[in-house]
């Protein structure tokens, strides 16, 4: 990174450097785009009334064979990929497109597209999270269930804990909207709906492809695992069209929300000559060094740290120093680096 050096007027010359390129937070591994969608059978019931979940000692996505009653079988896939059901009520349409293909059975329902995410803990930083998303003509029939609406949820859960179990398209309201979160944390939890729907609390978009801000994914600590699920609710099958593109989705998008530059300050200790004061801004889930160096022939990440003031622990939003001795050199740079506890 460029330096910014801050010149100062003490006894002898210091100069403030915040150093943040040391940070590195894994992304994306919480998902970011629909690379794929694949389509698996149902050979318990025929009509999509079944439950998924993932064997994390495998990564092996399963499914319920007996209606409910925990009796899993492996399928043929892992983490990675969008599930859809035999039903074929999603398809994808181009690249990384999802859509919704309309003129389902009467008595059906939409939810869901799922997908399994194997993090490892990596991700440790909250997850912004968006999506185009697409909603044409939204009426339904004489038994609507009301108003559809698109709704995105995120579980997570760590190693040595048992997932969720997540339903998808079922053939029964009731069914198809159960789910055992067992040891799993929802950690995403949207509901996005046309403009001048009155669903409460959703977000509402006009009949166009929009941009939609989900919010924010609070991974805490990190996860080592992650379960979407992407589907439709408030449907009964009865919605009345046949055109080819009554809702679709397209990229999905995790990332890191841009953390504010570190900018050092050092002021002269008004209580005793030769000592000084630094201050930064801090972030929770950090440690910070104090480093310091007599010229710039060496990276500063490479700097010693200064009068043992290392991995100094988060006090956002700011850390403070008092009283730190200067060194008394004819002139000294001072950087805070910024790093992972």
């Amino acid at each position: 990174m460029k330096p910014a050096f801050q010149p100062m007027k003490p006894l002898c010359p210091l100069f403030a450097l915040a150093l943040s390129s040391l940070v590195f937070t894994a992304n994306a591994d919480v998902v970011t785009g629909i690379p794929s969608a694949v389509t698996l059978s149902d050979p318990w019931s025929g009509d999509g009334r079944h439950q998924y979940r993932l064997d994390t000692t495998t990564g092996t996505v399963q499914f319920d064979t007996d209606g409910g009653n925990d009796s899993f079988v492996d399928t043929d896939k892992s983490t990675g990929d969008w599930i859809l059901n035999g039903l074929n009520v999603w398809q994808s349409f181009g690249n990384e497109v999802l859509q919704y293909i309309p003129g389902y059975p009467a008595g059906g329902n939409l939810r869901a597209n799922l997908l399994f995410v194997e993090d490892g803990g990596a991700t440790t930083t909250p997850q912004t999270v968006e999506v185009d998303v697409y909603l044409n003509d939204l009426t339904h029939g004489a038994d609507s269930n009301g108003p559809l609406y698109l709704w995105f949820e995120v579980f997570a859960w760590n190693a040595g804990e048992t997932g969720p179990v997540l339903s998808a398209n079922g053939g029964d309201a009731s069914f198809y909207n159960g789910w055992l979160q067992r040891d799993a944390v929802k950690v995403l939890d949207v509901k996005v709906a046309q403009t001048g729907s009155g669903i409460a609390g959703a977000k509402e978009v006009p009949k166009q492809y929009t941009t939609v801000e989900l919010g924010e994914i609070d991974v805490g600590a990190g996860y080592d695992f992650y379960a979407w699920r992407v589907g439709a609710a408030g449907y009964d099958g009865n919605d009345g069209t046949t055109g080819p593109d009554q809702f679709r989705l397209r990229n999905l998008t995790v990332s890191a929300p841009a953390a504010e530059p570190l900018q050092l300050t050092i002021v002269a200790s008004a209580d005793t000559p030769g000592h000084y004061d630094f201050s930064w801004n801090s972030q929770a889930g950090r440690v910070y060094d104090l480093v310091s160096a007599t010229d710039l022939s060496t990276p500063p990440e490479t700097w010693p740290v200064w009068g043992n003031q290392g991995d100094i622990e988060a006090t956002p939003d700011t850390n403070s120093l008092t009283g730190i001795p200067g060194g008394g050199d004819s002139r000294r740079f001072f950087a805070v680096v910024e790093k992972l506890p």
